[in-house]
């Protein structure tokens, strides 16, 4: 979606969003809190104006806003989830840097 954000479609009902604090830090990896790692083949379309990116399922969608990274998830019906904006602050997690956010 940009340099922070990745969106990976898992399933009709399943979307894995990773947001990085900066494009280096995405580059180091990241910890996944998801076990599963394949899925099978799932048919989606993306709509791309120049204000935001939109994934749509047979299930659900996700819309990401370019100009903030703002972004919602939910069904045709209702918004299950908006995110306006947060901000990563720099810790450390057993023994290695990280970000809470």
């Amino acid at each position: 979606l940009d340099a922070t954000t990745e969106l990976r479609v898992c399933a009709a009902n399943v979307l894995r969003i990773t947001k990085w604090p900066s494009a280096a830090a995405k580059a180091k990896g990241r910890i996944s809190l998801v076990a599963k790692t394949e899925w099978p083949e799932t048919k989606f379309q993306v709509f791309e104006s120049s204000e935001e990116i939109k994934v749509t399922t047979s299930d659900v969608s996700f819309t990401f806003t370019k100009a903030t990274g703002a972004n919602s998830f939910g069904t045709s019906s209702q918004v299950i989830l908006e995110d306006a904006g947060h901000s990563f602050i720099a810790t450390e997690d057993m023994g290695k840097a990280s970000h809470q956010v």
